[in-house]
């Protein structure tokens, strides 16, 4: 057998036997992070409505 590479022969010793495969190492499996949950009594959880209705905003009044 001849191999050419670029129009020059190119050394090569051929394998007489295929080399072992080496086994590979077990990979620790990655937890997924734990998302963040709230308290139930937690303002994010709240509505925009429950929160703007708790504050008293004086009315405006109109200038004629």
């Amino acid at each position: 057998m001849k191999i050419i590479h670029n129009g020059e022969g190119v050394q090569f010793r051929s394998i007489q036997q295929r080399p072992e495969v080496k086994s590979k190492e077990t990979k620790k499996k990655r937890r997924r992070p734990t998302t963040y949950i709230p308290s139930i009594d937690h303002p994010w959880r709240k509505t925009y409505g429950k929160l703007a209705a708790k504050k008293e905003n004086p009315p405006l009044e109109v200038a004629a």
